[in-house]
């Protein structure tokens, strides 16, 4: 099945947009440093590695 056919994952979503706020946040100033952006990276290149994983099929 094509990634675009996939049904999204709202896990992923997730993350994505707390890595966002989190860069958003840190060039608005509002933070000094984008806390937890290296463990955000980790979540999420770790969800997408279990969604590819064997055996796994049309998410």
């Amino acid at each position: 099945m094509s990634p675009v056919t996939r049904t999204m994952d709202p896990v992923l979503i997730l993350l994505l947009i707390l890595l966002l706020a989190s860069l958003l946040a840190f060039l608005l100033g509002i933070i000094p440093y984008p806390f937890g952006l290296i463990v955000l990276l980790f979540f999420i290149a770790g969800r997408i590695l279990y969604r590819q994983g064997p055996g796994r099929r049309g998410g």
